[in-house]
Parts: structure tokens; sequence; C-alpha cells
């Protein structure tokens, strides 16, 4: 799996695997903002100016004090230092404090937790459209873009408008692709685990996490280069410290990183477009880039950019997240390790298909477990 630097340093695009993402259906719609439910609170309407696709971020107004728990300024740093240092071990310790529903404060964000399958199940059908991803994450990530309206990423959209966009991607999840994406990540991971076994001792969190940009980078983006990964993920792992920011300042540094780290992003990904405009690709970014501008469906170059920019985020860093809690679990007791290098071994192959992967299922009984 070699590199595409040449001695110069330049970064050059890689030959592009035949058929690795379906092309987009030209007939496909690109995102468009649709009507928000009728039963919608026009006062929470008018402060959002949108609920499928906000442009800001709403206030909480509704009095919670008749739910158990506690909220403050200060105490909401203790707690999300708690969690950070005791993770599930906290969250039970809140559960069995206050119940299944209950509200706290995490840093400067005062939230409503909800600790019962049931009650989580219906949030996230949300049949009756009462709950809203989209002004989360206004709350979570609102300013971190600069001014103007929200950035258009697949969290800040809800109902009509996120299934559009997630329409537009949905091509690149398919069986076939992710079978050509086993072959990249075979390839990437056989080589960097035996780096991993020379060097005896890893810090798992930061290499995963690097392992997996340079797959994302490849598959989605089309470039094989190590130093533009480790550039998408330091700028996207800063802009995701946001939340974590005591002020909204550029006077702060946490929140100035997270500026700078969303701007890297956005200013890389403008970049590429004209080119990909022009050659194309069969890689995620360049396929986007083929769909025409309208402004009648409000679909330009930030509605691309900003789309493919949710996409990185979900395609390795949640994903090396959760792989390093599960590498954790996995350190301490043995059984499961063995279980899982045993059906591993008993497909008798060094490289994964996607029919081999389907059968581990202790893997999948661990991954659910981590998740």
């Amino acid at each position: 799996f070699a590199t595409a630097n040449d001695n110069s340093g330049n970064v050059l695009r890689i030959d592009p695997l035949p058929s690795l993402i379906p092309s987009l259906a030209p007939s496909l719609p690109p995102p468009a903002a649709v009507e928000a439910p009728p039963s919608a609170d026009p006062e929470i309407v008018k402060a959002a100016g949108s609920l499928e696709r906000p442009v800001r971020a709403v206030e909480p107004t509704q009095d919670l004090a008749h739910v158990p728990g506690n909220v403050s300024s200060i105490g909401g740093w203790w707690r999300l230092w708690q969690w950070s240092r005791h993770g599930s071990s906290w969250l039970q310790k809140m559960y069995d404090r206050h119940g299944p529903v209950f509200r706290t404060s995490l840093g400067r964000e005062h939230m409503v937790m909800v600790a019962d399958p049931e009650l989580q199940g219906r949030i996230l059908r949300n049949e009756d459209r009462a709950y809203s991803t989209a002004l989360a994450w206004a709350t979570l990530m609102g300013g971190v873009h600069g001014d103007g309206p929200l950035p258009r990423w697949l969290v800040n959209m809800d109902f009509g408008a996120h299934r559009a966009s997630r329409r537009l991607v949905q091509p690149a999840f398919q069986a076939r692709a992710v079978e050509r994406y086993l072959e990249i990540f075979n390839r990437e991971v056989s080589a960097t685990v035996d780096q991993w076994g020379k060097a005896g001792v890893v810090a798992f969190k930061p290499a995963v996490r690097e392992l997996f940009a340079r797959c994302a980078t490849r598959v989605f983006v089309g470039i094989d280069d190590p130093e533009t990964a480790r550039m998408i993920e330091q700028a996207l792992a800063d802009t995701w410290h946001a939340p974590m920011a005591t002020s909204r300042t550029q006077g702060n540094k946490t929140w100035r990183k997270a500026v700078q780290g969303y701007a890297t992003q956005y200013e890389y990904y403008m970049s590429l477009i004209p080119e990909r405009r022009k050659q194309g690709g069969d890689d995620l970014f360049s396929q986007l880039c083929q769909l025409e501008p309208s402004a009648a469906d409000d679909w330009d170059d930030d509605a691309l950019v900003s789309l493919f920019m949710s996409i990185m985020a979900g395609s390795f860093d949640t994903t090396s997240s959760a792989s390093a809690s599960m590498g954790y679990l996995l350190a301490r007791p043995g059984e499961w390790q063995e279980r899982m290098r045993g059906q591993s071994r008993a497909t008798g192959q060094q490289h994964m298909s996607y029919d081999d992967a389907r059968q581990l299922t202790a893997h999948g009984l661990v991954w659910k477990e981590t998740l």
C-alpha cells in the first residue's frame, strides 16, 4: 500500500479504483427544505428559522425544575471531568441516584438524560417528531463555523431535509462499495498492525484514529497521503473540542483551535472542487462534485462541503472512538480475545472478505456491547 508523495513532497492523486463507489443517480434530487411538522411550536420555529434545517441555536426556555437532578455552571465542569474520568460508572451513579430520567449539566450545557431502553427507543424512533437532532447539535457546535447560518451537516438537519441529504450519499454505503472499502482497509491494517507489533507498546487511541483517518481519506476523498490524513484528523479533533471550551471567544484557546480546525477542513475541501468537477473520480467527494449546483434546490458548493465534512466525521472519528473503547474493554479479560481470535482464524483467510466479516459473530457481540 504505497504512499502518493513524490520527492518534492507534493500530494499526488492516486489511481482510482474501478467502481469503488456506484455513480450517484442523475435523477436523485439534491437536499431540499421541507416544511416543519404542523404540530411544531411556532416560537421554536421562529427562533430556529426552520426545524428541518435550523439556521441558529435555540435557547431553552422551559422550566424543568420538576425533573430530578440538578444543574449549575460551575458544577457542570466538575461533572464533565467525572464523566471523562469514570465513563459509564459515573452515568450508573447518576441513574442510581436520580432514576432513568434526570437533568444535569456537562460543561456549559444543561441537559436532560434518559437512561431507560424503552424511552430511548421512543426518542430515537421519534414517530411524533417531538425531538430534534439538529437543534441539539446547533447548541453544542453553534458558532464554530463563524457568523451566519449553521453549516449544513447531516446532524444539523431533521426530517425531510435529513432524508434527502442521506439519499445523496447512500450509494457510498451499499454492499458493493463496502466490499471495496474492505480491500483498502485490509491492506492498510495489515501493514499498520505489523508496525504496532514491532513497536511493542502502542498508544491505541491516537494510533487507531490515524489509521482510520488514512483509510477514510483514501476511500472518501480519493487521496493517498499520510500528511493529508493527519491534517484532516487533527483539524477534526480540534473542531470536536468546541463544546469543551469554557467560553466561545477567540481568547479561549480551545474555542480558537476549534474554529481554526473547522476552517481548515472547509477551505481544504473547497480547494478540491474545481479539479474534481472537471476531472471526476470514483471517490465520494468527486461524485458529489458532479452534481449540478442549483439555486432553486439550495445545492451549492457550501452545501456540498458541509455535507461531506459530516460524512468524514462519521467515517472515522466516531468509529475510532468506539474502537478505542473496545480495545480498552478487551484488554481486561482474555476470554473474549480468544473467542474473537478463534473465529478469525477459523475463516482460514489472512484478509477478511465482506462475507467473512459477516460471519464473525463474536466480533459483532463485542462491538454492540462496546456501544
